[in-house]
């Protein structure tokens, strides 16, 4: 058994090529070790992203033959979705390699699918052999995309990946909540998110999309690139560029294109919201994301008040409620997880 040393030596020998015949099977054997349930040795996420790398240059997982979707996570544990039944291809070593990977650390979800040529229509985005990511409360997970592009998911959000992509589109679903998106260039193959409401197509771009239920709006904002925002009936209903925003009210179909400055699109992922002119129930909805709690007033004055002002994540609720009842001067009582503003 190889130490942790002598193993990212090895990886980083394989990756490169230049390992020997001897030293491939010395990682043979690791591999097989770690896949009869042998504990794993303690790597770093690099290490890890070089082994899945190396990986990948196996016969098995041939580029014509297996789509690879490695999607890292927070460091919290998160149980991987039931992979559907593969037709009976699959070697020793690439069962030992799965299994290897995922023994190696619960930030590691891998799904394996054959790769085919049919057209990636909602249907199929809607398959048994997409992956399922989603978050609970103060939660935010970052996601490489098989393609190079990365996905950061905010609290309580729920986002479905294809386990493989079309010949024509790059589809992903966001069920629920928020997420910020970093998208690797390609113009063949346009990237789409698809919310409840509103369908955003781009060729390359960071963008964040914000569709949580308990809104009453749908946003998305650029921080820079240019992307098409269209609603459900795939009308058109803007082309943003950088550092502007669409606000979509989901009940009246009425949008509003906004001027903002992109670097706040996703301030969220370090753990602040910065909140300009919100209403009462977006303040309610942070505060359900970041403390899990509930937040509700009896008095139609105050849901009819607007906020301003930043909410951070390492702050205690109590620190966050003194800032909130501070602006319009006014106090709260907490019964439980329920938090009434009067």
């Amino acid at each position: 058994m190889p130490t942790q040393q002598e193993l990212e030596q090895l990886l980083y020998k394989y990756t490169s090529g230049t390992s020997t015949a001897e030293e491939n099977r010395l990682l043979e054997a690791w591999f097989q070790r770690i896949g009869q349930g042998q504990k794993a040795e303690d790597l770093s996420d690099a290490d890890k992203y070089r082994m899945l790398e190396a990986f990948k240059k196996l016969p098995g997982f041939a580029k014509d033959q297996w789509g690879i979707a490695p999607v890292v996570v927070s460091r919290e544990p998160v149980a991987a979705q039931p992979v559907p039944k593969i037709r009976q291809l699959l070697n020793s070593r690439v069962i030992a390699v799965a299994a290897c990977l995922l023994v190696l650390g619960s930030v590691w979800i891998i799904t394996l699918t054959l790769r085919d040529n049919t057209p990636l229509n909602h249907k199929t985005v809607l398959s048994a052999e997409n992956q399922i990511v989603q978050t609970g409360t103060g939660q935010i997970k970052k996601i490489r995309l098989k393609d190079g592009s990365t996905l950061h998911l905010n609290a309580n959000s729920r986002v479905q990946i294809p386990g493989t992509y079309a010949s024509t589109n790059r589809i992903i679903q966001l069920e629920e909540g928020e997420a910020y998106f970093e998208v690797v260039k390609d113009k063949k193959h346009p990237f789409i998110v698809i919310t409840q409401a509103l369908r955003v197509r781009v060729l390359g771009t960071a963008f964040n999309v914000s569709s949580y239920r308990e809104s009453k709006s749908s946003d998305v904002r650029v921080n820079h690139g240019k992307v098409e925002v269209s609603d459900n009936k795939k009308s058109v209903l803007a082309v943003l560029k950088k550092n502007q925003a669409i606000t979509y009210d989901r009940r009246t179909g009425k949008a509003e294109i906004l001027t903002t400055d992109g670097f706040y699109a996703n301030l969220w992922i370090s753990g602040s919201v910065l909140l300009t002119q919100a209403s009462f129930s977006d303040v309610a909805l942070q505060l359900k994301n970041l403390y899990g709690v509930k937040l509700i007033s009896s008095q139609n004055k105050i849901k009819g008040y607007s906020f301003n002002l930043t909410i951070k994540k390492e702050r205690s609720l109590e620190a966050t409620l003194d800032v909130i009842c501070g602006i319009h001067q006014n106090k709260y009582r907490r019964k439980g997880n329920v938090i009434e503003i009067y």
